[in-house]
């Protein structure tokens, strides 16, 4: 797991969040940097981000551009958190903002006409939020609630 992207995820899966409020974590992926653009980005576009950084001599990696990306996730939450009664969290920015990004997405693809990728993608989606709730019944009954996958239900 060297990637920051896959490092972060699976850092914020393992703690349920920050491990360390001094050491806030983002997930920076097509959709977070969309946001930090303003719009929507291709898949060739994102290809071309330098996200994935580069392997120092002494095997550490160097991920500066996808720093520069999460920091703007950090300004964010601090901004809001400034303006509101309590403290957010970057990665709760990043959740909050992938949704919205998702939502104007699907709007887009409704609004232009679903292409064969669009439609296995819609059914990808709806079979994810099925099996994890599926899973969650079986494997979380004790819990009252779960939070869902963050997809529209088709």
């Amino acid at each position: 797991m060297t990637g920051p992207k896959v490092r972060e995820f699976a850092h914020l899966i393992e703690y349920g969040g920050d491990r360390d409020r001094r050491d806030p974590r983002v997930v920076i992926d097509r959709h977070a940097l969309s946001v930090a653009h303003g719009r929507a980005l291709h898949s060739d576009e994102f290809e071309s981000a330098p996200l994935s950084g580069y392997r120092r001599r002494d095997g550490t990696v160097s991920c500066s551009s996808y720093d520069r990306v999460a920091n703007l996730y950090i300004e964010a939450a601090s901004l809001v958190s400034a303006t509101t009664c309590g403290e957010l969290s970057p990665h709760h920015v990043q959740a909050v903002t992938w949704l919205v990004r998702q939502r104007l997405n699907e709007n887009a693809q409704q609004q232009r006409g679903l292409t064969a990728l669009d439609k296995g993608r819609r059914v990808a989606r709806a079979n994810a939020e099925k099996s994890w709730l599926t899973f969650c019944r079986n494997h979380l009954p004790h819990l009252d609630f779960y939070p869902r996958t963050g997809y529209r239900a088709i």
